[in-house]
């Protein structure tokens, strides 16, 4: 009985580097092969028009148009080493044709970030919605260890249930998206007297009749097979306008993060005041939700 404990306990010894390993455990080759996964396995083989594979410095980069549609997607990863050299991965994706933003990590990301986004990016809670009017687009370094933080207007007609307006990610599949077809407003404000009738709402917080009946009308000239009633074009142009207003109310328009080692996260190091544009300016430059595949 003595003879079979000693060698129990002899053969739990000699298994346990195999098995007792924890996912953290993996290598930073690992890690970065993840990483770049994703859209590296849309090109079928091919090499990316992008490819960085730096394992040297825990970085690792592809993007391109891929054959479906001609598509583009990227994928940027980057491992920082902290206490007990624990690795923490941060992933940034996108889909062009999809519209996917999304911000991952090995970790729980939202311990490793800052705690309170809104408040480093001076967004007033009591304004916010709890759909995303924001996503946070990251600049991931292939040295150093400084992330560049951008907050982006989501695509107008988007809006991800994501409990906050500044989402992490607008993945679509993975979250509720909600999705209003207000992409004929882009051609109603390219004429000049828009921005001005816009402006009406603005102040007066009132929409005229007469506004409500010429986006009909717009719209229909654009789309035969598209007739929205008087409330629809009302609630989109209102919208717009809100997401506008919240734009307004930020103080910042980017932040750099800097790595804690010791505490194994980000901690804001700098921000970036924000420019306030007029809202025919802020409306001109804007993305719309345009699903193409």
């Amino acid at each position: 009985m003595g003879k079979n404990l000693v060698f129990l306990i002899i053969f739990a010894i000699f298994l346990n580097p195999f098995f007792g390993k924890k996912a953290n455990a993996e290598t930073i080759e690992d890690l970065l092969k993840k990483g770049i996964k994703t859209c590296n396995d849309l090109f079928e083989g091919e090499r990316p028009q992008e490819y960085i594979f730096d394992k040297k410095n825990a970085y690792a980069h592809v993007a391109g148009g891929y054959p479906t549609c001609g598509c583009p997607c990227s994928s940027t990863t980057t491992v920082f080493v902290g206490a007990g050299k624990q690795r923490n991965q941060w992933t940034y994706e996108t889909e062009g044709c999809n519209q996917i933003f999304k911000n991952t990590s090995n970790q729980d990301l939202k311990k490793i970030l800052p705690l309170d986004l809104l408040k480093e990016f001076g967004l007033n809670k009591k304004e916010a919605p709890s759909y995303g009017v924001f996503y946070v687009e990251p600049t991931l370094p292939q040295r150093g260890a400084t992330v560049s933080l951008e907050i982006k207007v989501t695509p107008l007609g988007i809006m991800e249930e994501c409990g906050s307006p500044i989402c992490l990610s607008l993945a679509g599949g993975s979250l509720e998206r909600k999705v209003s077809l207000v992409d004929y407003l882009k051609e109603w404000f390219k004429k000049p007297e828009a921005a001005s009738m816009a402006k009406i709402y603005l102040e007066k917080k009132k929409i005229p009749e007469e506004i409500s009946k010429e986006l009909i009308e717009f719209e229909v000239s654009l789309y035969s097979n598209r007739k929205p009633s008087a409330e629809k074009v009302i609630k989109d142009l209102k919208y717009v306008i809100n997401v506008y207003e919240m734009t307004q109310s930020l103080q910042f328009s980017k932040i750099d993060l800097r790595w804690n080692k010791k505490k194994n996260r980000f901690e804001v190091k700098k921000k970036y005041p924000i420019k306030k544009k007029s809202f025919k300016d802020f409306f001109a430059e804007q993305e719309f939700e345009t699903p193409k595949c």
